[in-house]
């Protein structure tokens, strides 16, 4: 049977979990935050690297006599190229460094930390107010301020290589002119920036790498438990597994246990795992039955599986829909093609009937298609399950058909598995 997708999820690489900065790191020098980051590249923030930048300002004034009137005026605007890089600077925040920048318009400090656990960060940027005091701007007249410019604005990665974010300043200074018997009056300086940043550093080969190594080293799926100490999975989910533990007995999802392969169908993609640890003291009463029958096209199904659990949490997660088709991709007559959503994690995850039988083994959903997926017929597990040399006998004490589908899912939830996998 051709597999449409893996369904595996890549789990972040663990680092250190106190951040030193190393000691040949030099902001100044861009050669050594490029070993920084060739080093680290298994740990690096996404949004750390050596970047291309574009900065366009507008600047504006807006000046006020003694009488109290306002007038605004046009500084001008001006676009800068530039190179930067933004490196770690302790465990959760980091630092913008310049290699170069007209001297004047530079950023003297930064800090650029995670806003909670989402892909937005916080800058804080500092700037010098050497420029305020220029005359080019109005003339004869001097701007003076004592104080840096501060902003604090918001940046979002829109991909692993792109950074875009803009800068809003406003600050007060005193204006005066050449003579010194001329009158000071107050002026709002007002800038606007716009940061556009390129990655050239790591490449994205270098991630590709990074997330090749990853996907190999640790991936997870779902598991649903078949008789007590055995669970039912897909084969690619432990295929070339040294590794393999099982979270979710009785709900609890902070300890795993460990388990052994005792049955594969390569050919149906279907696994058979038992728990061999000493720990383990049963799964309790299986509430479902597992059915061999039949299902007809329009039947409704549900899903329980643990999908995308880096972004969505490791809560099971619930989807439902009907049977498409008896046969699944291409005519393949071991699976159905059903309307409820899978995504990459759900793999070797149980599809119930309206009843709460579980007739089939989620195996695959289509990349880009919504609402297709396929789950293997479960005739194949009781094919397996004699050929095998098991013979555990399928459970057949349904508790559930007369309950709601959230109650029959409060009731079933226990008995479907969280399944890590590593090398």
């Amino acid at each position: 049977m051709m597999i449409i997708m893996l369904m595996i999820i890549a789990q972040t690489t663990l680092c250190h979990a106190q951040y030193h900065i190393p000691s040949y790191l030099n902001p100044k020098d861009f050669s050594s935050i490029k070993k920084y980051l060739n080093d680290s590249i298994d740990c690096l923030d996404p949004i750390e690297g050596i970047y291309n930048a574009q900065m366009s300002r507008d600047f504006q004034y807006i000046s006020r006599n003694g009488l109290g009137h306002k007038f605004y005026h046009d500084g001008g605007s001006g676009s800068y190229s530039f190179r930067c890089a933004i490196y770690r600077n302790t465990e959760n925040s980091y630092r913008i460094a310049l290699e170069s920048f007209d001297s004047d318009l530079k950023i003297v400090n930064s800090k650029i930390s995670h806003i909670g656990e989402t892909p937005i960060y916080n800058f804080e940027l500092e700037y010098p107010p050497k420029f305020l005091k220029e005359k080019s701007i109005v003339g004869d007249y001097y701007f003076y301020s004592n104080k840096f410019l501060s902003s604090s604005s918001r940046a979002a990665i829109e991909s692993q290589v792109v950074v875009n974010f803009d800068v809003n300043i406003k600050n007060k200074c005193l204006v005066k002119g050449d003579n010194s018997k001329s009158e000071g009056y107050d002026v709002d300086i007002i800038l606007q920036d716009n940061y556009s940043l390129i990655k050239e550093y790591p490449t994205s080969s270098m991630y590709d790498s990074k997330t090749v190594k990853q996907e190999k080293s640790l991936w997870t799926g779902t598991g649903f438990a078949f008789s007590n100490g055995y669970i039912v999975t897909n084969h690619h989910v432990i295929n070339e597994a040294k590794a393999i533990s099982i979270k979710g007995v009785n709900g609890d999802l902070n300890n795993g246990y460990t388990a052994e392969v005792v049955a594969t169908d390569k050919t149906n993609d279907i696994a058979v795992l038992k728990i061999n640890d000493t720990r383990f003291d049963g799964f309790g009463t299986i509430p479902y039955s597992i059915s061999t029958r039949m299902a007809d096209v329009g039947e409704e199904v549900f899903v329980l599986g643990y999908p995308l659990t880096q972004a969505l949490g490791n809560e099971i997660k619930l989807t439902n829909g009907i049977i498409s088709s008896r046969t699944g991709y291409q005519g393949d007559i071991a699976t159905y093609q059903i309307s409820a959503p899978v995504q990459p994690g759900n793999s070797g995850g149980p599809m119930f009937d309206s009843k709460g039988n579980v007739i089939g083994i989620v195996v695959a959903g289509v990349p880009g298609a919504e609402n297709v997926g396929y789950a293997i017929k479960t005739s194949y597990l009781k094919i397996l399950n004699e050929s095998a040399g098991l013979d555990i006998k399928l459970p057949t004490n349904n508790t559930l058909s007369t309950l709601s589908l959230s109650e029959k899912v409060k009731l079933v939830k226990n008995f479907v598995y969280y399944i890590e996998c590593s090398k």
